[in-house]
């Protein structure tokens, strides 16, 4: 392995954390403010996620099962933030903020 597969990995590898930090977040404030845009942005967001995240594999030589770990991983990734985004609307949503009714 030489030195340009290292950089590939590490660039690609910074590219996976800011790409699924940022789906995270733009889909969370999507679904918060209902927002077309955001929410865009944010399948976007997941579109530099999977791209690194393939790149990322090809520059580690990873083959075989291993491609097959990380598709199960971008899959995962991609259905996380809706369940996640259920999950609290269904245990918080019809609830009002301890904070709201102490003012």
């Amino acid at each position: 392995m030489d030195g340009g597969f290292i950089l590939v990995g590490a660039v690609s590898g910074a590219c996976v954390v800011l790409g699924g930090a940022l789906y995270a977040l733009l889909f969370a404030f999507g679904k918060l403010r209902a927002s077309r845009l955001l929410m865009v942005a944010a399948y976007l967001a997941y579109g530099l996620l999977a791209a690194s995240a393939l790149v990322l594999a090809r520059a580690l030589g990873l083959d075989g099962l291993w491609t097959l770990v990380v598709v199960a991983m971008l899959i995962g990734y991609l259905l996380a933030p809706a369940a996640v985004w259920h999950l609290c609307v269904g245990t918080h949503g019809g609830h009002s903020s301890p904070h709201r009714d102490a003012t």
